[in-house]
């Protein structure tokens, strides 16, 4: 179901803002075939994920204030708006490159040019985290230094190797 998710075509319009939540809605219900209501569908999308990844937020708080930081997120509006996720993700980074603004999502590697280019950087200088290797691997093409991690642990280790911690 996660493989089909990430290949659904309605996932990819609402994620990059090109469709309101109706329309992505009745398309997915369609799509997995969900015998449920538009409403309940959307009460239920909105409901998850509701976290960021535990010790997500200390390992962000230790990076050398010298550092800029910032999320790169795949999300809707939606999502964005209504979850509690969100408004930590907004404390924890000034810098928010969001999908359903930027009318582009990972993995596709105009996605990382956009952030480098917005950042005024050299791809290479960005370091990269994300839990999905093909996200990973797109980010790599485009020359940023990206990492495949599961969580705040593997994050702080590399930020460690990297000297990047206070």
């Amino acid at each position: 179901a996660f493989e089909k998710w990430l290949n659904c075509p309605h996932v990819h319009a609402f994620e990059k803002g090109e469709c309101d939540r109706n329309q992505f809605a009745d398309g997915m219900l369609d799509y997995f075939d969900l015998k449920i209501g538009r409403q309940e569908f959307l009460d239920g999308f909105v409901s998850w994920p509701q976290e960021v990844f535990p010790g997500s937020e200390e390992v962000v708080a230790d990076i050398r204030p010298d550092i800029r930081v910032g999320c790169l997120n795949n999300t809707s509006e939606l999502h964005w708006n209504n979850q509690k996720s969100s408004a930590i993700l907004n404390q924890m980074f000034d810098l928010r490159f969001l999908s359903y603004q930027m009318g582009q999502l990972k993995p596709d590697q105009a996605i990382y040019v956009e952030v480098a280019e917005r950042l005024d950087c050299a791809p290479e200088s960005i370091l990269f985290f994300d839990d999905n290797l093909a996200n990973v691997e797109s980010a790599k093409e485009v020359g940023l230094n990206a990492h495949l991690t599961s969580g705040a642990h593997e994050a702080r280790a590399i930020l460690e190797k990297s000297n990047l911690l206070k």
